[in-house]
């Protein structure tokens, strides 16, 4: 009981530092942002403005918007250097604590697969959800996040969104919360509570569902071939997909139920090939013991 104690000590912690970094800096670029309205505008006017409350809100929420990945960027970076510092206080090494261990070509070939699967499969999952009344507000946000991305440099966008947001979250999801709870805990249990952690920490309806789903297979993957880098090429592929998508405005007007549907079977299959091969990839995790076993 006292090592469980432990293990959602751990993972409690480690969300605390990353929701509390994120508020702190978000709080920061708004303050930062009512500084620039209030040094603009003359005191009688800029009070009449903070009187309208809902309309002052919006416009602070306008100012900071453009710089919603940025701020995205500084926030994964500080939360990396803290699970370094982590790592380093505690004379751990920060490879061995995350797994991040070498993977061959094929898992690699394989991650690919599962990664374009996983975006196929959700492109359904949104469009689906975004027809409920439920989630109209839910989707009306994820447009929101698509336009500010447009308005990124393309290679920027994929830089922050595509490529080092992915790879910090696999590092803190898979690398850190992950192997507290697998210590502990049952490996299905484990596997789930991570993934369901992954999803809500996006507070949006629709991506909580839909990245849950991507972080109960990243979870599994990471388990079975023992390496944190499996997960890391899933979640890369599915977010530069995603943006590859967003700046060629591809879905920009809704996808036939039909398209949905055989983008969907396309994803499921793609993701069970996928599965299915890396379980008859016998490899082997730090200790010797054989995570699957080759049907050869």
């Amino acid at each position: 009981m006292k090592e469980k104690a432990k293990s959602i000590g751990t993972v409690f912690g480690y969300l605390m530092v990353y929701l509390g970094i994120q508020l702190g800096i978000n709080f920061i670029i708004q303050v930062v942002a009512l500084v620039n309205v209030a040094i603009g505008m003359e005191e009688s006017a800029y009070y009449e403005l903070m009187n309208s409350g809902e309309v002052f809100s919006q416009m602070i929420l306008e100012m900071v918007k453009p710089y919603t990945f940025y701020v995205v960027l500084i926030c994964d970076l500080m939360v990396l250097g803290i699970i370094w510092l982590v790592a380093k206080c505690r004379k751990q090494k920060l490879r061995d604590k995350i797994w991040i261990k070498k993977i061959n070509t094929k898992i690699v070939g394989l991650s690919v697969l599962i990664g374009i699967g996983v975006y196929a499969f959700n492109i359904g999952v949104v469009e689906i959800l975004g027809n409920i009344e439920l989630f109209r507000l839910s989707y009306a946000a994820l447009q929101d996040v698509s336009s500010i991305i447009k308005e990124m440099p393309f290679a920027i966008g994929i830089m922050i969104v595509g490529i080092i947001a992915p790879f910090i979250e696999e590092v803190l999801f898979r690398g850190i919360i992950f192997q507290a709870l697998k210590k502990n805990f049952d490996i299905a249990i484990a596997i789930v509570v991570q993934g369901l952690i992954f999803g809500l920490v996006h507070m949006n309806g629709i991506q909580v569902v839909y990245a849950t789903l991507i972080g109960i297979v990243c979870g599994y993957v990471v388990y079975r071939t023992g390496s944190i880098w499996s997960g890391v090429i899933i979640h890369i592929v599915n977010n530069c997909i995603s943006c590859l998508c967003t700046y060629m405005n591809m879905g920009e007007n809704g996808v036939f139920y039909s398209v949905i549907l055989i983008l969907m079977i396309l994803g499921v299959g793609c993701i069970g090939i996928g599965i299915y091969s890396i379980n008859r990839v016998g490899i082997k995790n730090k200790v010797g013991v054989e995570m699957t076993k080759t049907l050869e």
